[in-house]
């Protein structure tokens, strides 16, 4: 073993058999932490679920030559967002940027599991869940494969391959809103640090809508909380009644557990962590981040 390995067990697990499976292993899924510059302490606090965070977990989180381990392989993390995921297989977070030292450590942790858990099948997270995770280690999970087989005949594990610019393509008149835009008013953060969108009996610096006194930004909070889902739909997402999200109430301005299901979804779908709250990192990636 070549890279430092700390144990550092979290809260954020259950038993596999809550997903319908007994403790054996049958793959690894592989996912990125969302937000390049991030530092590998802080995903493990966060991962970990002692901060506030009571939604996502994963096994392992992994960069250049440290590998943390946070939920035991015989119990399910909360990475997949699917049950057979949760169930079946074990969540590897990986370093975004994946530089030659992050992939030659997830090659390594990779093979470690596989000569104590037999060969494993190798998921992306988008396998599981509507997603973008795990960005760049997307198109080379076949190359995984094959560094892991090397690895564990002896071979040193290959370097991933640069990627090849790709044409661009030619924008389609028939899609009002192409991949790489950011559609809509770029609309800043309207509250102070650390304040968020979330349930009514929250602190202070939760915004619910539910009160008609607190206005912030030249706004009341509701005509806040109605701005989110709106800037989802014009970034491509069913909301409204009848519709995926908000089916049932609508966008009313008002938090309620449609609302955290909606903000779970896409904080999922940007690979952020995932708490149901939003919080001014959700709100920059709905209002400031391109539609990949």
């Amino acid at each position: 073993m070549s890279y430092k390995f700390v144990k550092a067990l979290g809260r954020n697990y259950s038993s596999r058999s809550r997903y319908g499976h007994g403790s054996t292993v049958k793959g690894i899924t592989i996912h990125h932490w969302g937000s390049t510059g991030q530092k590998h302490a802080n995903v493990v606090a966060w991962l970990r679920g002692y901060t506030g965070n009571r939604g996502s977990s994963a096994h392992y989180v992994v960069s250049d030559g440290l590998v943390t381990q946070i939920v035991d392989e015989s119990n399910a993390a909360w990475h997949a967002g699917n049950n057979q995921g949760n169930g079946t297989t074990i969540g590897i977070e990986c370093r975004p940027e994946m530089t030659a030292g992050d992939w030659a450590t997830l090659v390594e942790l990779c093979a470690d599991i596989e000569r104590r858990r037999g060969s494993m099948k190798y998921y992306r997270h988008k396998d599981w869940k509507n997603t973008a995770c795990p960005g760049k280690y997307s198109s080379r999970i076949g190359e995984l494969v094959k560094a892991v087989n090397a690895a564990l005949k002896g071979k040193p594990p290959a370097k991933p391959k640069p990627s090849k610019p790709s044409k661009p393509a030619k924008p389609k008149p028939a899609k009002p809103k192409p991949a790489g835009k950011i559609p809509g008013p770029r609309t800043d953060f309207p509250w102070p640090d650390g304040h968020y969108i979330g349930p009514k009996d929250g602190p202070d610096r939760s915004h619910s809508g539910y009160f008609k006194n607190r206005k912030w930004s030249g706004h009341y909070d509701e005509h806040w909380l109605k701005a989110l889902p709106q800037q989802l739909i014009r970034r491509g997402w069913s909301i409204g009644k009848g519709k995926t999200y908000l089916s049932k109430h609508g966008i009313d301005g008002r938090y309620g557990a449609e609302y955290e299901q909606l903000i779970r979804a896409f904080q999922r779908e940007q690979g952020i962590p995932v708490d149901g709250l939003g919080g001014e990192q959700v709100w920059r990636e709905a209002f400031h981040r391109p539609v990949s």
